[in-house]
């Protein structure tokens, strides 16, 4: 089983033309093969991931005459978002609102999104939801860093952002930022979990520094586990 990304690099070779499929290094552990199509060159990367293989890189070449397809610096980078103490954007350099972020995003060929939190203590976990709310980030199609630190996605069933939901019997444990000691234990109990990818549901208050929140995101990328984040239910209101 493999999990290739980007689909939009083998998308093109297979239009170039029927695609010729070799492998270029049949080590169990890190295996590379290469995909060709006419002048159209993919080459993968893959690693073995405790049940699957997975991509660590996706190399394109292109001939110049394909114009947008031909590789040219930067070609690849992913859209930079910093959110900024104050809570206002910055996408690839220049200020935005949040909706212009979302539409860059959207045309963003590669897919693949670093946000820069400037001043994690000032900002805070509600402003990180704002943000992979309004993306709308598919995990099939999206690579995601927060401060370098990759978003892992090994469920397929289940979103990015969920809203909390205390009659759900989804089976996924939560971990509360605001308390030390549920990392703790998570961290003791994933040495025994099972060999299949598990997602935890990170949950905190909306005023949570975002110190905490990449402190967790670290933690958790550590031990090899997915992340969900679920927004608290909104406070309800009295009378009818």
């Amino acid at each position: 089983m493999w999990d290739i990304k980007p689909y939009d690099d083998l998308g093109n070779c297979f239009n170039a033309a029927d695609p010729e499929i070799g492998v270029l290094d049949r080590s169990i552990d890190h295996p590379k093969l290469q995909m060709r199509a006419g002048p159209t060159i993919i080459q993968i990367d893959l690693e073995w991931s405790e049940t699957h293989y997975r991509a660590r890189a996706v190399h394109g070449y292109y001939p110049k005459s394909r114009g947008g397809y031909a590789r040219s610096p930067g070609w690849d980078d992913p859209l930079k978002v910093i959110l900024k103490a104050d809570g206002s954007l910055e996408v690839d350099g220049r200020a935005d609102a949040l909706e212009d972020a979302v539409m860059t995003a959207d045309h963003h060929y590669f897919q693949k999104i670093s946000i820069q939190v400037a001043d994690p203590a000032k900002s805070t976990y509600g402003q990180l939801l704002k943000i992979l709310d309004a993306i709308h980030c598919e995990r099939d199609y999206w690579t995601i860093w927060v401060n370098d630190i990759r978003l892992q996605y090994p469920n397929l069933w289940l979103p990015l952002v969920e809203l909390e939901n205390p009659f759900s019997k989804i089976t996924n444990p939560k971990c509360d930022m605001n308390d030390p000691a549920q990392l703790q234990r998570l961290q003791k109990d994933a040495k025994e979990r099972m060999k299949w990818f598990l997602q935890v549901w990170l949950i905190g208050r909306l005023d949570t520094p975002m110190t905490t929140v990449l402190e967790h995101l670290k933690a958790l990328n550590d031990l090899n586990l997915g992340v969900g984040f679920l927004e608290p239910l909104p406070p309800r209101k009295r009378g009818g």
